[in-house]
């Protein structure tokens, strides 16, 4: 660690600075706003979940949908990755979520859009515990 001396001789320990990957200053110990890496948030209760039906959610102030499709459990946010509509508001039907603004459907396995590869969802990390659906992924935002 540095030091830093003032007018006064005054010695002050100064923490090196680090760059995130966006090129912005990261204080030690710091998490921007963001999440820690190990911290699972609930967005909504196990029962609003049912086969095939989309349920919209919370995690902390951030809209997140989540989809029971066989036994698999998706999630990912609840914006369209080309228009930025809630998608939310649009069908669930064969795996695939349709956006309401424009049409275009994403496969909620994989987060790709067949017409439009360019695009995909951003899926994130879930999982069911005690009853909540909780997801984990501190760079979704």
């Amino acid at each position: 660690m540095e030091r830093c001396r003032g007018e006064h001789s005054v010695d002050v320990p100064v923490p090196p600075l680090t760059r995130n990957v966006k090129g912005r200053i990261r204080l030690p110990g710091s998490h921007e706003g963001r999440w820690p890496v190990d911290e699972w948030k609930r967005v909504l209760h196990g029962d609003r979940v049912t086969q095939d039906r989309m349920a919209r959610g919370f995690a902390g102030t951030r809209p997140v949908v989540v989809v029971r499709v066989g036994e698999q459990l998706r999630a990912f946010r609840d914006r369209c990755p080309h228009a930025g509509a809630p998608l939310s508001g649009g069908d669930l039907s064969d795996g695939r979520v349709r956006c309401p603004r424009h049409g275009w459907s994403f496969d909620v396995s994989g987060g790709t859009c067949a017409a439009h590869p360019d695009y995909s969802l951003r899926l994130l990390e879930v999982r069911e515990r005690d009853g909540w659906i909780e997801v984990l992924d501190p760079e979704v935002f």
